[in-house]
């Protein structure tokens, strides 16, 4: 079966020094991306995955941000813009950070820097990076199986990813009208099994995001404005409250 092709599009992926976000920052530089590589720490695996992909004849470059700093988010998305340009058509939001930990040994730093990584730095990456997305971009959010079930003792880390979940929701919405798709990309499997076979992270990720523009239909969009919604709780305006007496 062929595989669709990324050539002349442009990828970011944060987290991608290790782990999961390595793996999508390969198996998307091999269908041809230019590939962002994302760290917070780890320079050097960093720059490994950059120069594996290069020695494959692709194009990638390392940027370094602490997603934690409240500023995090739009650095990133500066830094990903002086690369790219005025075109960013897949943004994988993979970073994260995780803490066992019972609900006693639980600190309010530990809350705060999970939720910071993991919510609001994606929350707020999208945001910046809106500008350069345009019809037919994705933004894939890899998940947990922690949203949904109990998985060992982290309830604060399972709290960010139900959140998440949530979050991808809204911007599926959101975005909707803008063709630009967003989802939840849950993967199970021990890391070393997904890199080839019909089941690879490749072709699950690339699956993912050849599907996504063909579920929009362009014309539900046209002579409604979905970001104005009716807000139950706002006013009447006061042609209604005239109506009304």
């Amino acid at each position: 079966m062929m595989m669709p092709t990324l050539t002349g599009k442009t990828a970011l992926v944060t987290g991608a020094s290790r782990g999961m976000g390595r793996a999508s920052a390969l198996a998307l530089a091999a269908a041809g991306a230019q590939v962002l590589v994302h760290y917070g720490r780890g320079a050097n695996e960093a720059g490994g995955v950059v120069a594996e992909i290069r020695k494959a004849g692709g194009r990638a470059d390392a940027i370094a941000t602490d997603l934690a700093a409240a500023d995090g988010a739009s650095k990133l998305a500066r830094q990903a813009r002086s690369i790219v340009g005025d075109r960013l058509d897949i943004l994988v939001a993979n970073a994260g950070v995780s803490k066992t930990a019972t609900i006693e040994e639980t600190t309010v730093e530990d809350f705060d820097k999970l939720f910071a990584v993991n919510v609001r730095a994606p929350f707020f990456l999208v945001q910046q990076l809106l500008p350069i997305m345009s019809k037919g971009s994705s933004v894939v959010f890899l998940s947990s199986l922690a949203a949904h079930a109990v998985v060992g003792t982290a309830p604060a880390y399972a709290a960010t990813k139900g959140a998440v979940d949530t979050l991808v929701k809204h911007f599926a919405s959101l975005l909707f009208c803008q063709m630009i798709g967003a989802l939840i990309l849950q993967i199970a499997g021990r890391l070393d099994q997904l890199q080839t076979g019909p089941f690879s992270l490749l072709r699950i990720l690339l699956g993912q995001l050849r599907a996504l523009p063909l579920t929009f239909v362009e014309d539900s969009c046209r002579g409604a404005d979905r970001s104005k919604a009716k807000d139950p709780h706002s006013r009447p305006k006061a042609k209604n409250r005239e109506n009304a007496k």
